[in-house]
């Protein structure tokens, strides 16, 4: 009987035996594929960006009440709520019980969503995750194996204290260790995907990401705007994102992030930045395709973007990206602690290609067709662009670009 430990776990009790713990891992089951992301602290999109444009101890705006948002299609990044659900101790708990038992967290928040949305004549569109490209690989391959790491860690630490009381202590590392191998698995997507059917809204899947779809619905117009944390997809171009949704509040507390009221808070003059400026600054900061270089300061960014927007520039981009990273490295990984590998000479190529795809990234059409999110240059071909072909990983599948869209495949 895993109720006891799921109990007193959830509601924070003191004392978890330590044998229905040892229970539970060994039964234990961690990620097997690439493309799961585990649920653990990371800032998503572009750093610090979110924080520019609107400070989070702002006044909050709320889903189930601005007037902007009455009556609007608003797609959702499914993926945030699935993180958001599986991130929290409650969420995560009910993950590592076995047998399993239904996520009520994820219940919960798409519930909460959907009464926010009914109250205020709002109708979800959400999008769900597809595959990830070869860009994402290595840090979705280092989130496994952290994920791993932590079941290994969660093991160690139940098996030394097999048949006794876990102390207190040792209660707040097992949570720690249970949190970080947490990740959105399949059975969670289709409880979601399950309740905003239910409520009446609408549920895609997509062939990569669900940044680049969602974009894409508003640029053209089949969305009036994006629920998400990912700040990416203000950076691609979203001109109305909610963002920071408060689940646990009455009416949805959130931060509305309108581009004309705040594109000029990122610096003098970023209210009169294109699109290509906006996402060459995201490069430079570091967003989910490309890493801030190692400790590279804020003041730095400014400075390159200052003097790329000046009249007077004379230098071409690839010679003001090589003095930009002369000397620089990249971080040696996730947490980001230490220098790793020298900055050049790959590192124009790199924010050229981050630049491309969060541009040309591959969406799905009204005709079930993957096509760049903005058109290829004419003399172009995807792999020029962005560094690979997205329609390789489908040409030999059974399943069609329309089943996918229309989770065909959940059904």
């Amino acid at each position: 009987d895993l109720s006891n430990f799921y109990g007193e776990f959830r509601h924070g009790r003191h004392r978890v035996r330590a044998s229905i713990l040892v229970a539970c891992r060994r039964r234990m089951v961690s990620a097997s594929s690439s493309v799961l992301i585990v649920a653990r602290r990371f800032t998503m999109g572009v750093h610090q960006l979110s924080k520019l444009l609107r400070p989070s101890d702002d006044t909050p705006d709320a889903v189930a009440l601005d007037t902007r948002l009455h009556g609007k299609r608003i797609g959702v990044d499914f993926m945030v709520v699935g993180h958001k659900s599986v991130g929290s101790s409650d969420g995560a708990a009910e993950m590592a019980i076995r047998p399993k038992i239904p996520n009520s967290v994820m219940v919960e928040k798409c519930t909460r969503l959907c009464g926010w949305a009914k109250r205020n004549s709002i109708k979800w569109v959400v999008s769900v995750d597809g595959i990830y490209h070869a860009m994402k690989g290595n840090v979705n391959d280092e989130r496994k194996r952290d994920r791993e790491r932590a079941n290994d860690d969660l093991r160690d630490l139940l098996a030394k204290y097999e048949g006794q009381t876990l102390p207190e202590e040792q209660i707040k590392e097992a949570k720690k260790f249970i949190k970080k191998a947490a990740y959105v698995s399949d059975e969670i997507v289709a409880v979601g995907v399950k309740v905003f059917k239910e409520h009446g809204h609408e549920v895609y899947g997509t062939c990569y990401e669900s940044d680049f779809q969602l974009v894409y619905w508003e640029k053209t117009g089949f969305t009036d705007g994006t629920l998400t944390i990912d700040s990416d997809i203000y950076a691609m171009g979203s001109q109305s994102m909610l963002d920071l949704v408060q689940y646990n509040s009455k009416d949805g507390n959130c931060k509305l992030l309108i581009r004309s009221e705040v594109q000029g808070k990122i610096m003098q003059g970023s209210e009169n930045w294109t699109t290509y400026d906006m996402l060459l600054y995201s490069a430079l900061s570091g967003c989910d395709f490309i890493p801030r270089l190692f400790r590279v300061p804020g003041k730095k960014i400014v400075q390159f973007m200052q003097q790329w927007k000046s009249p007077e520039r004379t230098e071409s981009l690839d010679a003001m990206l090589d003095n930009f990273s002369q000397g620089e490295h990249w971080p040696s990984g996730l947490k980001n602690n230490k220098p790793g590998l020298p900055a050049s000479p790959d590192f124009k190529k790199r924010v050229k290609t981050c630049v491309a795809l969060m541009t040309h990234a591959p969406v799905v059409n009204e005709k079930f067709e993957i096509v760049p999110m903005e058109p290829l240059p004419a003399d172009k071909v995807w792999a020029d662009e962005i560094g690979f072909d997205p329609l390789t990983p489908f040409a030999d599948s059974n399943i069609s670009i329309e089943d996918i869209y229309k989770l065909t495949v959940w059904a």
